[in-house]
């Protein structure tokens, strides 16, 4: 019997968080009323500008179209702020993408540079032969016998 209520209480949890969440009907619309010159109003949210146009989505839930020119002047001034401030997070958008992007390109333009130093490296330390360096063990410490010894030491394993 324990075990029922511990399981049936781990459950409750779980979806009692879930629960009030979203309203299973999806009537929570939220609009404004506007109002245009022609003394009509109807409400509805703001989907998008384009251009002298802005379009709303109605009570209804279908999709009209407006000049901005049509509306009274209170509204046409909240739509051209609200048109202003949605350019505005746009372009600040736009910016912050192509910084993003110039970072990319700046991270990634090293690769040629040091893949060519590793290759003038490789080069340089395979260009001595390996059975030469073998048989001249000089216990003269120049420039030349240390360079020899460095291959004959990393591939001795």
């Amino acid at each position: 019997m324990p075990h029922k209520f511990t399981f049936f209480l781990l459950v409750f949890c779980t979806v009692s968080g879930r629960l009030w969440a979203h309203d299973i009907h999806g009537d929570h619309y939220v609009g404004y009323s506007f109002h245009l010159k022609s003394k009509n109003y109807f409400k509805g949210s703001v989907l998008f500008f384009s251009n002298d146009s802005v379009y709303f989505q109605t009570e209804a839930g279908s999709v009209k179209g407006y000049l901005i020119s049509e509306f009274d002047d209170q509204d046409k001034t909240l739509l051209l702020e609200r048109k202003n401030l949605i350019d505005h997070v746009n372009q600040s958008l736009v910016l912050k993408q192509h910084k993003a992007e110039q970072k990319k390109e700046n991270k990634f333009s090293f690769f040629p540079v040091i893949f060519v130093m590793i290759a003038i490296v490789l080069l340089f330390i395979f260009k001595f032969d390996f059975q030469s360096s073998k048989k001249e063990m000089d216990s003269s410490l120049d420039e030349s016998f240390i360079l020899k010894l460095t291959p004959y030491f990393f591939f001795q394993a």
